[in-house]
């Protein structure tokens, strides 16, 4: 846990797992982008575990299934439906839903983090906390960009207040939300919080680092099993 009197609630928003991952259909059938969900959640779950750094860990989703419930249940996580804390539908609203329950309970820091990040691990998690504790004033965020200009990493105190901004280009608008409220900001560039894995050319850079051991142990347990499957189907480059 922190070694401050701060209570940090982390935050991983999954999806449901049945309609997981589809742009990965062309190297992937239906279960196994299911199961790679799963894994990836899995092993990031873990991280934030092993991190210590979160005081509260809340699975986020749009859809209950046993599948999140077993993840819930071996990570010690508190698991939320969107409606449960939102009145509107949508990501955004959710998340300030958590914030605002987080809130209610003594805690003003949260930290969301997404649940395709195969390569995080608690190293990452640790340099995040040091960005924000290099930070000076009473509001400060550090933001984690991912190959495709989202955010995959967003650490805030004052949580409840924030407007979250998650969506197509949602970096670029964080940061102009942080510009807005007057928060101090870091950033990280890291190949942890960079690649997400959403189409088949994220799925061969999860190859290779598979094989290199960066992923997960749930990853990459997945990936030693689908690499015969996928070494017979080749992947045609992204058009």
């Amino acid at each position: 846990m922190n070694s401050s009197s701060e209570v940090v609630w982390a935050v991983v928003p999954i999806k449901s797992f049945a309609q997981a991952k589809t742009r990965l259909s062309s190297v992937l059938p239906p279960e196994d982008r299911q199961r790679l969900a799963c894994a990836m959640a899995d092993d990031v779950l873990s991280a934030i575990g092993a991190s210590g750094k979160a005081d509260v860990l809340c699975i986020l989703t749009d859809h209950g299934s046993p599948a999140v419930d077993e993840l819930a249940r071996r990570h010690g996580a508190l698991a939320l439906l969107d409606l449960q804390v939102a009145s509107v539908p949508g990501l955004n609203a959710a998340i300030t839903g958590v914030a605002n329950l987080a809130h209610s309970k003594g805690a003003d820091t949260v930290l969301v983090i997404h649940s395709d990040l195969p390569l995080l691990n608690a190293n990452t998690l640790d340099l995040i906390m040091q960005k924000r504790d290099t930070l000076q004033g009473p509001k400060r965020a550090v933001l984690a960009r991912s190959k495709d200009g989202g955010t995959s990493v967003l650490l805030v105190n004052q949580a409840s207040s924030f407007g979250y901004r998650f969506g197509a280009d949602s970096y670029a608008s964080h940061r102009a939300e942080c510009r807005r409220l007057e928060y101090t900001v870091a950033s990280i560039e890291q190949l942890s919080t960079s690649l997400d894995i959403d189409t088949p050319d994220d799925f061969e850079l999860l190859r290779l680092a598979a094989q290199a051991g960066r992923c997960g142990p749930r990853t990459t347990a997945l990936m030693t099993a689908l690499c015969p499957y996928v070494s017979m189907h080749a992947m045609e480059p992204a058009l």
